[in-house]
């Protein structure tokens, strides 16, 4: 079993579909190393799940009719045009975006005319230096009724990405927000292709923000185009810089639900990619987030979308507001989605430590239960990895509910993992033992079997042994680990911008009467210091609220 790769533990009732191919846009990063996992999906539901998913990071604004132009002052694209180009000076974006989003407000039908001779105006603007009008023009043309907007042509869109000038998008960062949503809206319902949306986005992402590691409305977009096309190498530069800061300067519509779907969305990237410590890593981060203490505003299907789950959210998001929500009181209950980290958690932890790992005693009850034997996902880790039957006998009671959750196909490469973890414990207690010896402990009948798993387990460094002619395997000690002075200043160095960021925080914190007033509040409630925000998903219809498929 140890043997069959990942792709081949993918196979979901309802049959499968073909692997997308990744794209790299021109300027990404390219990563090396294992092959992402291929998502095999029931037919139609994968489009289904990437459409719905598209309205989840921001709720979709109406589409654009026809309302009659003028209101504005300026009468026509040529108009408009104009005074963009002359506005193109950085010290005049500022009054051009008020005009834009007047416009965009009164005059929306505006922003979809061609000029004169029936030109593109995106063709005739230059990205560098008309970003605000384009930003406008784009968004309009994207968000469009089918029958009212000339048709877009992606070359345009991905050179923009490419070239817009920074400094002009953030004077609208409510409109960059709406761009990079309606990308993914665009790319998953007109083309049923989200892999069209993943080189734009990525490129919007890394221009719009000097520093990836600060949380924006651009990153979540991102990662669900990333995971529903499978394009999870172009992801990983991404995800594996921790969220240190919030970035409400560039993205002042960002809500707290950015940030559980964005640690989940990456944990299944980097759980595809086979990076289980930094999966576990991103999943711990949802999984353990304070929670909300009311529900949701607004309704309508989310699922996930094809990744380590198939689909895993629901509802849509519960509100805007110009200022990050956080959660309330322990007296709120978790989201669906916190309670789905916590299941692919256990699970990414089996594979990567050989046991289940303590959550931290900060994590909401509910979601800590996940581990615990009541549950089908603890009662498999307190069998794991050794009591081979118990492991089994639990699988096979429990396999609708692992199947239901979108976890069957990771729990299938839990299992294959389960003799190494066993064997690496055997080293512990004996210095020698035979192929028989060890294949009895395992469950593995075939002596050349367990032969092929030691030297698997030999050439990976997962234990030091040795393989004599007649089968004795002698286990050895690990080498000492050898650290170049490199290394170690590098640490250091990381150390100490972390410590700087972390007094930075703390100064800012004192100094906040928001937060100052709330931990009083939270204290003298007997709470955590934190305000109300909606974090409630549920699928009607669904008595778990999770139509989840397979990705493992």
């Amino acid at each position: 079993m140890d043997g069959e790769n990942a792709a081949g533990l993918l196979t979901p009732p309802g049959g499968a579909s073909a692997p997308v191919t990744p794209v790299q846009p021109d300027n990404a990063p390219m990563e090396t190393g294992p092959e992402p996992t291929e998502i095999n999906a029931p037919a139609g539901s994968h489009a289904q799940a990437v459409q719905a998913l598209a309205t989840t990071s921001a709720p979709a604004p109406p589409p654009i009719q026809s309302q009659g132009g003028g209101a504005s002052g300026i009468p026509n694209m040529d108009g408009l045009v104009a005074r963009i180009v002359a506005s193109s000076n950085i010290h005049e974006a500022p009054q051009l975006a008020r005009l834009l989003n007047d416009i965009s407000n009164r005059d929306a039908v505006l922003l979809l005319q061609p000029v004169q001779g029936n030109q593109d105006p995106l063709a005739v603007l230059n990205p560098s230096l008309h970003t605000l009008g384009m930003i406008y023009i784009l968004t309009a043309r994207l968000r469009a009724a089918p029958n009212m907007a000339p048709p877009l042509d992606l070359g345009l869109l991905s050179t923009f990405c490419k070239h817009f000038d920074p400094e002009q998008a953030r004077l609208a960062p409510d409109r960059v927000s709406q761009l990079a949503n309606a990308i993914l809206n665009f790319a998953q319902g007109h083309h049923d292709n989200a892999q069209i949306a993943v080189g734009p986005l990525y490129d919007l992402l890394m221009r719009y923000c000097p520093d990836t590691t600060q949380l924006t409305t651009l990153h979540t977009p991102f990662l669900l185009a990333c995971v529903a096309s499978q394009s999870y190498a172009i992801a990983l530069p991404i995800i594996s810089k921790p969220i240190t800061n919030i970035g409400l300067g560039l993205s002042p519509d960002l809500t707290y639900k950015d940030h559980l779907i964005y640690h989940y969305t990456a944990g299944v990237a980097a759980a595809a990619l086979r990076r289980w410590d930094l999966a576990a890593y991103l999943l711990e981060t949802a999984a353990s987030a304070p929670v909300s203490t009311g529900r949701a505003g607004g309704a309508g299907p989310l699922p996930m979308g094809p990744g380590m789950s198939g689909g895993m959210m629901s509802g849509s998001r519960g509100g805007e507001g110009r200022s990050m929500r956080f959660p309330g009181s322990s007296g709120g209950e978790p989201s669906t989605i916190q309670i789905d980290a916590a299941k692919k958690l256990v699970l990414v932890h089996l594979i990567h430590h050989g046991k289940s790992m303590a959550l931290p005693k900060y994590t909401h009850p509910a979601v800590a239960r996940i581990a615990t034997a009541s549950s089908p996902y603890g009662a498999f880790a307190r069998s794991y990895p050794a009591q081979t039957a118990n492991m089994m006998a639990v699988v096979e009671k429990e396999q609708p509910n692992f199947v239901n959750d979108g976890n069957f196909g990771l729990l299938k490469q839990a299992i294959t993992r389960a003799p190494r973890w066993t064997i690496k414990r055997l080293t512990e207690t004996y210095l020698t033992l035979g192929l028989a010896e060890i294949g009895q402990s395992v469950g593995i009948d075939d002596a050349e079997e367990v032969r092929r798993v030691v030297l698997s387990m030999i050439e990976a460094r997962e234990i030091n042994a040795t393989i004599s002619a007649d089968g004795t395997i002698a286990f050895e000690d690990d080498p000492p680990v050898s650290v170049t002075k490199t290394q170690m200043d590098a640490v250091l160095a990381r150390a100490q911008a972390q410590e700087k960021m972390l007094r930075a925080l703390e100064k800012e914190m004192a100094v906040s009467k928001e937060y100052l007033s709330k931990a009083v509040r939270g204290r003298d409630d007997g709470g955590a210091p934190w305000a109300d925000a909606e974090d409630q998903w549920q699928i009607p219809g669904s008595s778990s609220g999770i139509p989840e498929e397979s990705l493992f």
